[in-house]
């Protein structure tokens, strides 16, 4: 299965100073639901279903994203990187489906506090959702991560580390994370934080990254340009490229495996 990373938006309602990928002003214009649903009809005809990533920005504040996200839900796999700040009912109010959807909530202490978010994935996951709790590899924010930990263990919740790429601190961070003999990481290996060498990857061929403007690039590392998803030039390379770049978000995994 092909898999697309698709920033829906930039706008976003945390101001997280680690963050280049948001902006806290509204776009003046944003696409349509025809004119997105276009899109991955078109790429459902070309490629069949894909697992699309939903990230942003925060996509739960996109004007009729509930919408959007059934009709997507149609033709893919919908994966949605989210702050949770989003009320948990309205997934239920407006019946999306829990089926082919998976949330990956992010714990952002700055702006909410553990009790509360707690909460609310806890509701999430009675609800029928799968889910993930990620937390961002930033030094800002390092301090108190064992002790929330400890907390999510106490109820068996998962918590999982994020390397935010191009930031010098969460990259030192995260290394000093995966070091540390008091936690563990498995989406996150220790060798490829460290090393970051990598000889070829599917990036391009079996997974693209897709700006708010509907441009598509072989990951955000490299950014060579595939087309566009909104003018149906999209397309996905013919071959595996070579690559030396240090991919500290390790994009490849998403090409490797089926995971979410």
């Amino acid at each position: 299965m092909k898999s697309i990373a698709w920033d829906i938006w930039l706008y976003c309602n945390y101001d997280c100073k680690f963050c280049n990928t948001k902006t806290k002003i509204l776009p003046d214009k944003i696409k349509s639901i025809s004119e997105i649903l276009n899109a991955w009809q078109n790429i459902h005809e070309r490629y069949g279903r894909c697992k699309i990533y939903i990230t942003g920005g925060e996509p739960f504040l996109y004007p009729n994203i509930f919408e959007i996200i059934k009709k997507i839900d149609a033709l893919h796999d919908v994966h949605i990187t989210t702050n949770l700040s989003f009320e948990i009912d309205m997934l239920v109010s407006n019946k999306i489906s829990n089926k082919n959807i998976f949330i990956n909530t992010t714990f952002h202490p700055f702006y909410v506090s553990l009790d509360t978010f707690l909460s609310k994935f806890i509701e999430l996951q009675k609800s029928g959702y799968q889910s993930s709790v990620s937390y961002m590899c930033d030094d800002l924010q390092m301090s108190e991560l064992l002790n929330y930990k400890k907390v999510f263990d106490s109820y068996g919740i998962n918590i999982t580390p994020s390397v935010y790429n191009g930031n010098n601190n969460s990259n030192n961070a995260v290394k000093h994370f995966i070091m540390s003999d008091d936690i563990t990481c498995d989406d996150v290996k220790k060798d490829s934080i460290i090393n970051s060498t990598f000889n070829y990857c599917d990036a391009g061929k079996c997974y693209a990254c897709v700006n708010d403007s509907g441009d598509a690039f072989v990951c955000s590392v490299r950014r060579e340009k595939l087309g566009n998803i909104f003018d149906n030039t999209f397309r996905f390379l013919e071959n595996t490229i070579e690559c030396h770049n240090k991919c500290f978000l390790l994009e490849n995994k998403y090409s490797q495996k089926d995971i979410l």
